[in-house]
């Protein structure tokens, strides 16, 4: 009886935190749509982040309970189911933590423009934030969905590598941007005013924001699941172009964080060395 109710248990954190990400998100394109047509006046304090939280909280709790009775896992819920997750939750930690130093880092004096016609031709939509702010769950999706332990190592891997080489472009040949402050009172203007100012005006070439979406989309490919792999496609397209929309990125941006995205996926994810290293590692580690 214990056993079974281990096995249940492991059944629904699988069920529960890809769908709690993905509701997030479905939900967060919802409120940049309806944003954009409607002013929005949701206090951004605690009654917005209980229904930003809420929401998808319900929805990925009924979705697991529906589900949870018909799938069949043989396994008992340890250390090494959850692997997945916790790959993704470090890999978030250095990503988050990795770009906040490199900007710490930066010298004002040093600092490029990479403005082009492009970017003088888009005006600032500040609806288009909620879809900007889905970055950090389409990264957790990459993991969450992942059913091999040695695949998220492989995912971390070509993450890290990517990191490393993204916040050394920025390092070497700082961007820099001057922010177009949204003056309004709706909650998407509140939102993106809260995102400018915890966030720093330059880091932005190549935008982590696109290759991080970007390649995230490219490792969900394999899932077997095809709307999640077109769901996917959707919003790394659409993190990416609110990056030129709500002002935080230039057009040149996009294309750095895209190419930068695309070569390490070939390079690193898809290297049959780095996939029998991630299965070395794996034994090493007993997940």
């Amino acid at each position: 009886m214990q056993q079974e109710i281990k096995r249940e248990s492991c059944v629904a954190i699988s069920l529960f935190f890809p769908s709690l990400l993905i509701a997030y998100m479905m939900l967060m394109h919802f409120l940049s749509v309806v944003s954009f047509f409607y002013d929005l006046n949701l206090p951004v304090g605690k009654y917005f982040f209980l229904i930003v939280l809420g929401i998808p909280l319900v929805a990925a709790t009924l979705y697991t309970v529906l589900s949870v009775s018909v799938k069949n896992k043989s396994s008992d819920c340890g250390f090494r189911e959850l692997f997945p997750f916790i790959t993704g939750f470090v890999g978030l930690i250095l990503w988050s933590s990795g770009y906040y130093f490199i900007g710490l880092m930066q010298s004002p004096s040093r600092m490029h423009s990479l403005a082009t016609f492009f970017d003088g031709r888009i005006s600032i939509i500040p609806s288009t934030v909620f879809i900007y702010l889905t970055v950090y769950t389409i990264f957790l999706l990459s993991f969450f969905t992942c059913s091999e332990n040695s695949r998220s190592i492989k995912i971390l891997i070509t993450f890290i590598s990517m990191l490393i080489l993204n916040y050394l472009l920025m390092y070497i040949y700082p961007v820099s941007m001057e922010r177009v402050i949204p003056e309004g009172s709706t909650t998407a203007d509140m939102v993106l005013r809260l995102v400018q100012s915890s966030d720093v005006p330059h880091n932005c070439f190549p935008s982590s924001h696109c290759s991080v979406a970007l390649l995230s989309a490219l490792i969900i490919q394999e899932h077997k699941n095809k709307s999640l792999k077109i769901f996917s496609w959707v919003s790394a397209i659409g993190i990416s172009l609110t990056t030129v929309t709500t002002k935080q990125h230039f057009f040149l941006d996009i294309i750095g964080g895209w190419i930068l995205a695309i070569v390490l996926w070939y390079f690193i994810y898809n290297n049959e060395k780095i996939g029998n290293f991630s299965e070395y590692l794996r034994v090493k580690l007993n997940v």
